[in-house]
């Protein structure tokens, strides 16, 4: 038996045992059964996962489709091998991942709206599965899937793509082209729910790795409803920023004057390598200086019960990335900040080291001031 890999901070045990059966396609009556629950229940903890994964509103398909691709829970046991699906039959297997919608998968697919339900129950009894979810578990298991934790009997892969397109049909990170071939750094605009869902698992074990009380909640909320940027490294999301739109500067008075940006990243883990964080620096003060700015900023809430020394550590390692430490001061909400700044700076070589297409510079746009 090999051992779970997953991301356990990111729900909590009600919502755990809930995720579990909803990957085997079991549907709310089902669950509410299996664990003594009320189907109340069983839908408050759905609402509340698809709001930590980024995906409100989303299909049981596209729903589960997240949770293995934060590796929150592992994907169910197939009974044997994988059937001998077509390439079209996969793609109708990413489609029901990705999208909710049947006008949305019957694009992706390539049929009208009225026909997708006969394309996907013809793939779901091929598969022998109970449901489009459980469908969308077992295609995990097989590795037709992205990312997920491991399960019972399969070594899944430990790194992932994001999804490609999303449901208005405008191209997303990671596409492979000639030119990413040639580059190992790819920073993209992170558009679809599974790649939004990917950045808030990526800070989930972030944050639980540093153990620091860092408002994950808070994070979650501008992964879901800001900018963001996502830093690829051979196709796997390594880092992202958030690209905060029209940004409230009031509280930072005259240090918050100048031409800048105001952006949200992961803080990085005191004592580990840090290279992610360090390349999101340097290429942040690249484009703010070649965009005319003087400063790139960031706040991030400050928890009272962070101990003065684990604070100490953190703005530290935030100093060596070449962040100046401001005053914490209090939003308009009354919430407590820290606030750091990063002199802009042009990085010639960055240019060769991260590339990145023009889209992603121009949603660089919406934060400066």
């Amino acid at each position: 038996m090999t051992t779970a890999l997953t991301s356990p901070a990111l729900l909590t045990p009600g919502e755990r045992r809930v995720a579990e059966q909803l990957v085997h396609g079991r549907n709310i009556p089902s669950i509410a059964y299996r664990l003594f629950l009320s189907t109340h229940s069983v839908a408050s903890h759905l609402r509340s996962m698809r709001r930590k994964l980024g995906c409100p509103g989303s299909s049981p398909a596209v729903l589960v489709h997240a949770l293995l691709t934060a590796q929150a829970v592992p994907p169910p046991a197939p009974g044997g091998d994988a059937p001998d699906f077509t390439p079209g039959e996969c793609t109708v297997i990413r489609a029901i991942a990705e999208h909710t919608r049947n006008g949305n998968i019957g694009s992706a697919i390539g049929v009208r709206a009225s026909d997708v339900r006969t394309e996907v129950d013809a793939v779901v009894n091929k598969a022998g599965a109970r449901s489009q979810a459980h469908l969308v578990g077992l295609a995990h298991a097989w590795h037709i899937l992205g990312t997920s934790a491991t399960s019972d009997t399969h070594d899944v892969p430990t790194t992932g793509r994001a999804s490609v397109m999303d449901d208005a049909g405008t191209a997303c990170a990671p596409a492979l082209d000639t030119h990413s071939r040639r580059t190992a750094y790819e920073m993209l605009p992170v558009l679809t729910s599974t790649a939004r869902s990917e950045a808030a698992a990526l800070a989930c074990r972030h944050l639980a790795e540093q153990r620091i009380s860092h408002s994950f909640g808070y994070l979650v909320d501008l992964i879901w409803s800001q900018t963001m940027l996502g830093l690829y490294e051979d196709k796997r999301l390594i880092a992202f920023v958030v690209v905060l739109r029209e940004p409230d500067m009031r509280h930072w008075g005259v240090d918050g004057r100048a031409p800048g940006i105001l952006v949200t990243l992961v803080p990085p883990v005191p004592g580990q390598d840090s290279h992610a964080g360090r390349l999101l620096t340097l290429w942040l003060a690249d484009q703010a200086a070649r965009r005319g700015l003087e400063w790139v900023w960031w706040e991030i809430p400050a928890a009272a019960d962070v101990t003065a020394e684990t604070s100490a550590t953190l703005m530290g390692t935030l100093r060596d990335l070449g962040w100046e430490v401001l005053s914490p001061v209090r939003r308009a909400d009354g919430g407590r900040v820290v606030r750091l700044r990063l002199r802009a700076e042009r990085r010639d070589a960055l240019t060769a080291a991260i590339s990145a297409p023009e889209a992603t510079l121009r949603m660089l746009a919406v934060s400066e001031r």
